[in-house]
């Protein structure tokens, strides 16, 4: 059984990579953006805009994102 939890552990790992690997290449972020630049990427997305803000936070730890931008985003929107 351990050996299943941690086979789950690195596909969940390895899946997120790809997803933010994915967003980062698929939409250019991160290219001189400031911080109204990276609001209205966030509320491009609609209904879905706090789910995304959500992730990209939780994904500031493993990636070089600028945390300072997206909370400043974060507190305009």
């Amino acid at each position: 059984m351990n050996k299943k939890i941690d086979k789950k552990k690195f596909l969940l790992f390895i899946g997120l990579v790809i997803f933010c690997i994915f967003l980062f290449k698929n939409t250019e972020f991160l290219r001189n953006y400031s911080s109204e630049e990276i609001k209205n990427f966030i509320n491009s997305y609609g209904k879905i805009a706090p789910i995304v803000y959500i992730i990209l936070f939780a994904s500031m730890p493993i990636t070089i994102f600028p945390d300072a931008l997206l909370v400043i985003a974060g507190g305009m929107a």
